[in-house]
């Protein structure tokens, strides 16, 4: 497959020609408080990496204290790359 190069504000970016953004594995999750979702908790990455945060902030909350986790990106669809 081609290797296509756009600039763009922030850079050069590559990639191929196709471009996939219907993986399987890609899911979205967002933090809701009474029902509500929560302001900048939504995030979108693969399952592996939304398992491997649930999981730290089961080992790390106590019962007085929930433990959360705060990214710093999420994953960025093919067409904002362009």
């Amino acid at each position: 497959m081609a290797v296509e190069r756009y600039q763009t504000k922030y850079g050069v970016v590559y990639h191929r020609a196709t471009c996939k953004s219907d993986w399987k594995n890609i899911i979205t999750r967002s933090r809701k408080r009474f029902g509500k979702v929560v302001p900048y908790t939504t995030l979108t990455l693969q399952e592996p990496a939304l398992l491997s945060i649930r999981d730290v902030e089961k080992e790390l909350s106590r019962p007085w204290k929930r433990f959360m986790v705060r990214a710093t990106g999420t994953i960025r669809d093919c067409a904002y790359q362009r």
